[in-house]
């Protein structure tokens, strides 16, 4: 925890805060229906990526069952000073399923990923479960600058129990199986469980969600992604022991921004985090649940900016 921390609560908004207006051209290059897909082979996975901009390199990665255009809003904000990219991780949105999806696998695909695109050093960026992939990353390759973390989950060691419910041995998966949506309704639900703000639960967040989370073999995919990482009773040693690696030697500033009405990792998850990391900064943001890209985009990419560029 640094001794020049940012501001919490409402006053957060003290520092210039993006708006639309001030993006015109950025986000015209990265549309989230203009087909910018590209697909490019990682560690044996068919991986799905978009990219925009110049400049430093900055990596976004989604969370647990999300995918890249979990980025959608934020991306085009930050193309004016770096280039950005976002990528599906295995098993998620367009990308491949792949054999083990452990965090140092994953993130070994992340570093893997910074290979295939030809990146030699790169700023990461995770959205809650992607914050665990990205620290993890972090803490097994030198290849990575800054770091910040959005909504992190499972990084402070805390795991709330409805990622824990699945690995209730017999009947885990089908309570699994059964909280999974299968149709827009479900959807609906989850929406109002992800995104504070009712006017941001459109229709196109749904039906892209929708479209993503009943994909043939989703089920099994994320299913192996929290019995490789988590235990009923909490996070697996072995899984999170690069993450804690980086959290014990980090030196570089770390970023977390979280939203205060969160209803999948409690903001106390952020507090906890920003106590134990001895040069992190964190940012409460109020008025936003756990989808913090796709609320506050604005804040948050304004933010991530002034932090990447060293401020």
């Amino acid at each position: 925890m640094r001794s020049q921390r940012a501001a919490i609560g409402s006053t957060h908004r003290r520092s210039a805060v993006a708006n639309d207006a001030a993006f015109p051209v950025a986000r015209a290059r990265w549309d989230m229906s203009s087909g910018d897909d590209r697909f490019v082979d990682v560690a044996g996975v068919k991986t799905r990526y978009r990219t925009c901009g110049d400049g430093p390199p900055v990596v976004l990665v989604h969370g647990f069952g999300g995918f890249l255009e979990s980025w959608s809003a934020v991306a085009p904000r930050l193309a004016d000073q770096f280039e950005v990219y976002a990528l599906d991780l295995p098993g998620h949105g367009e990308s491949d399923t792949a054999q083990d999806y452990s965090l140092p696998s994953l993130a070994d695909v992340l570093v893997t990923f910074l290979d295939a695109v030809g990146i030699e050093r790169a700023h990461l960026v995770g959205l809650s479960f992607g914050a665990s992939v990205v620290t993890a990353a972090a803490g097994r390759s030198d290849r990575v600058d800054r770091v910040a973390l959005v909504a992190p989950a499972f990084v402070d060691g805390t795991v709330p129990l409805q990622f824990r419910l699945p690995l209730v041995p017999l009947i885990g998966r089908r309570l699994f199986a059964a909280s999974l949506p299968s149709d827009r309704a479900g959807v609906e639900r989850m929406a109002r469980q992800v995104i504070h703000q009712p006017e941001h639960r459109t229709d196109a967040w749904i039906e892209r969600t929708l479209d993503m989370v009943t994909r043939p073999g989703r089920l099994d995919a994320l299913y192996a992604v929290l019995d490789a990482n988590l235990t009923l009773w909490g996070r697996r040693s072995e899984a999170f022991a690069p993450v804690e690696a980086y959290l014990s030697t980090a030196e570089e500033p770390m970023l977390i921004f979280h939203g205060r009405e969160d209803q999948v990792i409690p903001v106390a998850a952020a507090r906890s985090l920003d106590a134990t990391v001895e040069c992190s900064e964190v940012v409460l943001v109020d008025d936003c649940g756990h989808e913090v890209p796709h609320e506050r985009s604005a804040d948050l990419a304004a933010r991530l900016v002034a932090f990447l560029e060293g401020d």
